[in-house]
């Protein structure tokens, strides 16, 4: 079978930092009503080190903004530990 993959590194440089803001969106629909869910964290990258194998990321998770009775289980274990 023929690899069709192709590599793609970002010209990034030890002790860069970047910071984004990810969101979480996830929908509920029951009994014909539909629940959207927005969970917010803010994250800050640090690159820690640059080689011709790849990039190594330090990611810090900070403020948190759980979405009330967000159903999404791995939010509400990110969000306690910032918390």
């Amino acid at each position: 079978m023929e690899d069709n993959s192709v590599n793609i590194l970002p010209f990034w440089e030890t002790n860069e930092k970047f910071s984004i803001k990810i969101t979480s969106t996830s929908k509920e629909l029951a009994q014909g009503k539909t629940d959207t869910y927005l969970t917010n964290f803010d994250v800050t990258m640090n690159v820690t080190e640059v080689n011709e194998k790849g990039i190594k990321i330090d990611w810090t998770y900070t403020n948190s903004k759980l979405a009330e009775d967000d159903k999404v289980l791995e939010n509400h274990l990110l969000a306690n530990l910032l918390n």
